[in-house]
């Protein structure tokens, strides 16, 4: 029997490998297994400073094995499907270099890399779009896999083109067109689904949600992305506070779910550490005056599911918010701050949208590009 493992390391990114196990744990002729890794924070001089483990945090569905009790030596499976794409390179995280996509492709006969982020849309005839995404389409675990599961058509051309330039030509087309596969993101799958089957409310959302008006306040999800502090840190917490003023002006109508992204503490402290307490000043305010939601779950479909709009940072979670077809607001491309507030009061004064939405299957996708590698290995 084949035997495939699914290495997350974080839980709030196992959407990225949902609907790829659920297919996997279909299949007769294969044994499917789930190997959740500690991931740790790093010191701004690259030293471990917090180790992460969430084996706890998984659906019940998911038996999870424990690292710790396995010899890696001698496990040797037929498929390895990752996520975490930079080995030793990112300054913000990491994971034991064992787990190391140069290091996994020497134990398993298939490596196969679904990324845990999804691209907005790029052109893939305009040279600064491709010279945007190439950081992220050169990863590591791009080039030591056997196979990449990317989301779709344009972004397959987005890839094969950042790599050719990459390489300075050295990597062929010919050859990246047999790795980098379009297949659709499971992201969308789990997505998808939480939205066709409902969504309960969390019981410590509904405080926040009581109103003497007949109607509910609206949930306005509210993200914010560490690559975008980089680019200007001081821009992005007066980003930060002034919505929070926004958020307290229309408080009667609206309550704000506050969803950093997962690394955005950790890429401060990294790589900023000196706005550190700024930022965790920030944070402290928003719980302590009781201004809306800080939703650190790991599911992040469901929150998605829940809200009614969105504010804030380019991220994959524009691209999911869009799928759900509900309002949207990135708030770097405004040029006035006056058209935040009119956005924020107009979602406020809004009615909850309903849509129905039809699930996905890219799943099914992947699980396809997996057994082709298995039949030709």
């Amino acid at each position: 029997m084949k035997q495939i493992v699914f290495i997350p390391y974080s839980a709030r990114m196992w959407d990225s490998f949902e609907s790829v196990y659920l297919e996997a744990k279909k299949n007769p002729d294969l044994e499917a297994f789930v190997l959740p890794i500690p991931y740790y924070e790093k010191n701004p001089d690259g030293s471990i400073k917090k180790v992460h483990y969430d084996v706890d945090d998984y659906p019940d569905y998911v038996a999870v094995m424990d690292y710790r009790y396995l010899d890696l030596s001698h496990f040797e499976p037929d498929v390895a499907v990752i996520s975490f794409p930079y080995d030793g390179q990112s300054k913000i995280i990491g994971i034991d270099s064992q787990f190391y996509s140069s290091n996994l492709k020497t134990n398993c006969d298939n490596l196969v890399y679904i990324p845990h982020f999804i691209f907005k849309n790029i052109n893939v005839f305009n040279k600064d779009d491709v010279k945007a995404a190439m950081p992220s389409c050169t990863f590591p675990a791009v080039f030591n896999s056997n196979a990449v599961a990317v989301q779709s058509e344009s972004i397959r051309e987005v890839y094969i083109k950042a790599i050719i330039e990459e390489s300075r030509g050295r990597i062929k087309r010919d050859y990246l067109e047999d790795r980098i596969i379009a297949t659709g993101s499971p992201k969308i799958d789990r997505l998808t689904k939480i939205a066709s089957e409902g969504a309960g409310m969390p019981p410590s959302w509904q405080p926040f949600l009581k109103t003497e008006e007949k109607r509910r306040k609206k949930l306005l999800l509210f993200n914010v992305n560490p690559e975008v502090f980089l680019e200007d840190e001081n821009k992005a917490l007066k980003m930060i506070a002034e919505n929070f003023k926004l958020f307290e002006k229309y408080s009667k109508y609206l309550v704000p779910v506050f969803r950093p992204h997962p690394f955005y503490r950790m890429t401060i402290a990294a790589e900023r550490p000196q706005l550190l307490s700024v930022y965790d000043g920030l944070v402290n305010y928003f719980k302590e005056k009781e201004l809306g939601i800080f939703d650190e779950s790991a599911d992040v479909s469901k929150t998605m599911v829940l809200c009614d709009a969105y504010l804030g940072d380019r991220s994959s979670l524009v691209q999911m918010m869009q799928v759900l077809g509900k309002p949207i607001l990135v708030q770097e491309s405004v040029q006035d701050p006056k058209e935040i507030e009119k956005y924020v009061a107009k979602v406020a004064a809004s009615m909850p949208g309903r849509r129905t939405i039809k699930k996905t299957s890219y799943g099914v996708s992947v699980m396809n590009l997996i057994n082709r590698l298995i039949e030709y290995q």
